[in-house]
């Protein structure tokens, strides 16, 4: 490990030109750090790929949820530098979607995710599984749990990668690195995978190889974070999570803010139409051989009328209570609608835009 003090950026020429400067700094040390060069040829174009999933498939779930987010070495570089510098580096901010449970976090997430659309190369693949059919297919296959895993796991993570692999030509790309988030269930993946992947290549005729599929801990990678992110977010659009589980039940703080976050982020300039751009769906559901190819726009319409109509009730609240007391604070208001300490950011929101104000 290079300590902070010694190595504060790295810089690589090769016949004059800065092929790449970067640093990724976090806790005092540069934590990671990867460069392909082939200096017989010049640098070489590599193009990466992060895997990362949401659910099991023997969850008691509907679905479970598979996402690869890829583009060119330069993309990522550029995405992992900013974030670098405008992130904080601590194990407490690392952004997992399903840990976002106070909303003064949640502009991390949208800047994060807004990083993601500025780089036109980045693109996102997911791929659904209903998981009572994939239990059906094992019961009459007569297999266990782990053998219906260990089937899945090589044909779910090879379908995605080769989904974005296989619009790579020579002048694009002529190495391929597969990162997926560190864990001990895909230890005896890599090689598989990494071999029906090289032999795709070969049968298509690509001019490009798998140079590296290997694990990485997502504490020290942002775009496995990011992945990590758009997984969870297409997972709470398609599960509805935004509803509670009993129309008499109130939805979990949690929700809420996660809630927060989603609308937020889609709200913003043209993030929606950018965000439905770099996504493709996939959806498996045990009635036909071949994937479905959906779209998100649905889910995101459904999630969008819901919140809105949500937000409207919450604002007129707002409004009568400052009808009602007009020096009253923000956290009176948010007492007084039974809102918890982390959700402050949604009440100051709420009380702006009820004063005729932009809410964010």
């Amino acid at each position: 490990m290079l300590s902070l003090e010694t190595v504060p950026a790295l810089s690589l020429k090769v016949a004059g030109k800065v092929l790449f400067h970067h640093y990724y700094i976090s806790n005092y040390t540069l934590l990671y750090l990867r460069l392909t060069v082939n200096l017989s040829k010049g640098a070489k174009t590599v193009y990466k790929i992060y895997f990362d999933e949401s659910g099991k498939l023997d969850d008691k779930k509907m679905y479970s949820y598979y996402g690869a987010a890829g583009g060119s070495l330069d993309a990522w570089t550029s995405l992992d530098h900013r974030l670098a510098s405008t992130l904080p580096s601590t194990p407490s901010h690392e952004l997992h979607f399903s840990q976002l449970k106070d909303d003064k976090y949640m502009h991390l997430y949208i800047h994060a995710l807004n990083e993601f659309l500025q780089e036109e190369d980045l693109q996102f693949n997911a791929m659904i599984i209903n998981n009572s059919e994939a239990k059906v297919s094992s019961e009459t296959m007569n297999l266990s749990k782990e053998e219906l895993r260990k089937l899945f796991y090589v044909k779910i993570p090879e379908r995605l990668y080769y989904g974005m692999t296989r619009g790579i030509e020579a002048e694009h790309a002529e190495e391929v690195e597969v990162y997926m988030d560190q864990n001990n269930e895909y230890q005896w993946l890599y090689g598989k995978i990494k071999d029906q992947m090289q032999a795709h290549a070969l049968y298509r005729k690509k001019a490009y190889t798998i140079h590296t599929l290997e694990p990485l801990d997502s504490y020290y990678s942002y775009p496995l974070q990011i992945t990590d992110i758009i997984l969870g977010l297409v997972s709470f659009l398609m599960e509805q999570s935004f509803l509670p589980t009993k129309p008499s039940e109130k939805l979990t703080t949690t929700k809420q803010i996660q809630s927060e976050m989603v609308f937020r982020f889609l709200s913003q300039n043209r993030n929606l139409e950018k965000f439905l751009s770099k996504i493709t769906l996939y959806k498996w559901e045990g009635t036909d051989e071949l994937l479905q190819s959906i779209s998100l726009s649905t889910y995101i319409s459904r999630f969008m009328i819901e919140k809105q109509k949500n937000d409207l009730s919450e604002i007129l609240k707002v409004q009568q209570l400052i009808s009602q007391y007009p020096e009253i604070e923000t956290r009176h208001v948010r007492k007084h609608l039974s809102y918890s300490n982390s959700q402050a950011r949604t009440i100051r929101g709420y009380i702006e835009q009820a004063s005729g104000r932009p809410r964010f």
